[in-house]
């Protein structure tokens, strides 16, 4: 599976630009920032906001079309 980071960004590009998600979610630039690059991590309060800036639900970044036989367990 993508890592968490990966898949925000991902969905934020089809959505708003860093200065938009940042203002949406109320979290800085600089923190969304490190959040995508897997250099931070995030509470679920933070993904809360970020899910919610985007009008996205929490599980979406969690969903795989693989089966769970057939994810790597890292």
């Amino acid at each position: 599976m993508e890592d968490l980071g990966a898949r925000i960004r991902q969905a934020a590009s089809n959505a708003v630009d860093a200065r938009g998600l940042s203002q949406r979610s109320g979290l800085s630039t600089g923190f969304l920032s490190q959040v995508e690059r897997g250099q931070s991590t995030l509470s679920i309060v933070s993904l809360s906001a970020i899910c919610r800036a985007l009008d996205l639900r929490i599980e979406t970044l969690f969903s795989s079309d693989r089966p769970l036989s057939e994810r790597p367990l890292s």
